[in-house]
Formats: structure tokens, C-alpha cells, sequence
């Protein structure tokens, strides 16, 4: 297992360190305290609740067990609704987009390397 950085492959005692240094916050903290995260790196988890292609990335609604929340997500790997997941990234900052029924919605913005 390893995370992929644009230039190399990072070594499972390097992915550890990167996991192991992450800042557990949750939504409503990202998104009350955008300046405080931004350019760090964040853990956030849930269980995906739905899944939309934007931004060259995923808009990932995850079920916190505080409510629905709308994540950014610019990653690859497939996720479909119902996966449990762990999200370990940048945080580089809260954006709009378009949800399913066209209203606008913020969210976190959150850069995987994987």
C-alpha cells in the first residue's frame, strides 16, 4: 500500500507517518475554521451516501453520524455509496458547487494523492 506523490511512490513507513500526522477534524471544523486548516493535512471518515463527479474531482456526500456532509474529494480511486472510508488529504480550501438538484452548496475542497 502506498500513496502516490506526483514525482514518486511513497513508502509504507512514509504513508504511516503522513497518516499518523493528520489532524482528525470533522466537517462542521473545516468548515467553521477554513483558514486554521487550510495547506494541512486532514483525516475525515463516513460512510459515502452518494457520489457525484465535479471539479475534476469527486463531490463525496458522507454520513458522519452528525447529519449528510458534502466533501470535495480530488482522487482517482472508485467509491460507490454505502463504502465506509477514510479520507486523508490537504485541505485546500472550501468551494461551490452544484448539487444533483442544482441548488449551490459549499463545501470542503481536499487533495488525495493516492
Amino acid at each position: 500500500r502506498y500513496i502516490k506523490d506526483k514525482n514518486k511512490e511513497i513508502t509504507d513507513k512514509e504513508n504511516d507517518e503522513y497518516r499518523r500526522t493528520a489532524i482528525a477534524v470533522s466537517w462542521s471544523g473545516l468548515m467553521r475554521n477554513e483558514e486554521h486548516y487550510k495547506g494541512k493535512i486532514v483525516h475525515l471518515s463516513g460512510q459515502v451516501v452518494q457520489n457525484q463527479n465535479e471539479f475534476g474531482g469527486k463531490v463525496l456526500m458522507l454520513a458522519d453520524g452528525n447529519g449528510d456532509a458534502p466533501v470535495i474529494v480530488k482522487m482517482e480511486k472508485k467509491v460507490i455509496a454505502g463504502d465506509e472510508i477514510h479520507i486523508y488529504g490537504k485541505f485546500l480550501k472550501l468551494d461551490t458547487y452544484a448539487s444533483i438538484s442544482g441548488a449551490a452548496v459549499e463545501a470542503p475542497v481536499i487533495e488525495v494523492n493516492e
